[in-house]
């Protein structure tokens, strides 16, 4: 959204500027003269700047000039000129806008044939106010953002910001004030490693102002530390929330389970798990002790949100149970005879997500005589990287209507249960939002287990 500045205040500038005119010529080209008593040149551009993606009003004072309707006014690529109100033969009032993509920097000011260098800029609404971490492929990291725009606040009442630094990267808000936001910031490792223009938008949705800063961001390249299953891997945090990438050869389908360990008090590091994209749209965990069904390589990716440092740290994937198999979610996917078939058990479902408190999702398993043996338990268990994804899981048998078993919908969000079972058969595992479902909350993701009985 522009917004359109009154020329209120640049009545009493425009009266005494008029009494820097003492004549003219008699041209009436509408441009300039040498007015009798001097050459004529431009003395004066209020303000001197305008912020990208914004309107603004600029008063242009003229020395020994005789403008006249129709004169000419032009601040270079990137600025609209609108009116051009002539308030005397020596001052203009110019309504103007620049582009969103208008160059930053100064650049001349052109009213006729007079040339006035290096007048006028154009600037930013947004500077980098801190980063914090390591800003590369396959990290996370702080930043701060400092809003100068002071007609422009940030809005704060729903905390309503949106930002964007191109493809393969996240910001996620943070803290927020009128002039001050600090987001974290994700970057895939599969990302451009190049310089990224930043945008914010602030406000409700239809409403909102619109904050760009080219060249804001710088991604480094980095390749990530090799890592094998079972052995850790350790470094050193010598910096505020400095990230380190690691890659982990899956070897087949397994559930593995992430682990991170400091020798600082301080630090609550976490690991984040990404699947072979390196996408954190696809992330699968992030946790201090994190959980994942992964079939292909993957990235582990260790860091601390305390912004502890100078301290040493271990990480580690270990596989907690070896797939039969693993698939991805797949709509429909609402009832029995849709539900997804992985190939045998134990086996996950990745990157589930629940539409809303209608929404069922269903997993059958066909177990054999010899899987069972004298009895197994099935365990159904939804994980993942959204802790507040509040799910309900369900264990039924064959075509019998009732379950054999239901989580405890009180006590977690994402939810664990098992039963016994006997009978060779084939079973599904029902996924339903609770009752307290928060749609802003909605991707899980599900493992189908076999277990001895207890």
């Amino acid at each position: 959204m522009k917004t359109q500045h009154s020329l209120a205040w640049l009545a009493a500038l425009v009266i005494s500027s008029g009494l820097l005119a003492c004549g003219g010529d008699d041209d009436d080209d509408g441009n300039n003269g040498d007015g009798g008593g001097g050459t004529a040149s431009i003395s004066g551009v209020i303000p001197g700047d305008v912020f990208l993606g914004r309107d603004a009003d600029v008063l242009i004072i003229g020395s020994n000039t005789e403008w006249a309707a129709g004169v000419s006014v032009s601040f270079g690529d990137g600025i609209t000129v609108g009116d051009i109100n002539v308030a005397s033969p020596t001052s203009l009032l110019v309504a103007i806008t620049a582009d969103d993509a208008a160059a930053l920097g100064t650049r001349n000011v052109t009213v006729g044939d007079l040339t006035f260098t290096g007048a006028f800029e154009v600037v930013s609404p947004l500077k980098v106010y801190s980063t914090q971490g390591v800003v590369a492929q396959g990290s996370i990291s702080v930043i701060t953002i400092q809003n100068i725009d002071f007609a422009n606040q940030f809005d704060t009442t729903s905390f309503a910001v949106e930002a964007d630094a191109g493809p393969g990267t996240q910001l996620v808000p943070g803290t927020i004030d009128a002039y001050t936001v600090s987001f974290t910031f994700l970057v895939d490792v599969s990302a451009a490693s190049d310089t990224r223009d930043l945008e914010i938008l602030s406000g409700p949705q239809g409403q909102q102002v619109s904050f760009i800063l080219p060249g804001a961001i710088q991604v480094g390249a980095r390749t990530a530390i090799p890592l094998e299953l079972g052995a850790p891997g350790s470094g050193t945090v010598n910096r505020p929330f400095e990230s380190f990438l690691y890659k982990v050869n899956a070897k087949g389908p397994n559930l593995i389970g992430g682990d991170s360990r400091s020798t600082s008090a301080d630090a609550a590091p976490g690991v984040a798990v990404l699947p072979a994209t390196g996408s954190f749209a696809d992330i699968l965990d992030f946790n201090s002790a994190a959980t994942a069904a992964v079939e292909d390589d993957f990235y582990l990716i260790y860091w601390d949100n305390t912004g502890a440092s100078d301290y040493s740290f271990q990480v580690q994937a270990d596989v907690l149970v070896a797939l039969a198999s693993l698939v991805t979610e797949s709509e429909p996917n609402n009832n029995r005879a849709q539900s997804a078939m992985p190939d045998g058990a134990p086996a996950a479902v990745n990157l589930s997500a629940l539409a809303g408190l209608e929404d069922e999702d269903w997993t059958q398993v066909t177990l054999t005589a010899e899987q069972i043996g004298d009895g197994v338990n099935l365990r159904g268990m939804t994980f993942g990287p959204d802790p507040m994804t509040d799910t309900v899981v369900r264990i039924f048998q064959g075509d019998v209507v009732d379950p054999i078993a239901e989580s405890d919908d009180l006590v977690t969000f994402l939810d664990d249960v098992s039963v016994l079972v006997t009978e060779p058969d084939t079973y599904y595992v029902q996924v339903t939002a609770s009752v307290s479902f928060d749609p802003l909350h909605s991707v899980y993701n599900l493992a189908v287990l076999l277990e001895p009985p207890l």
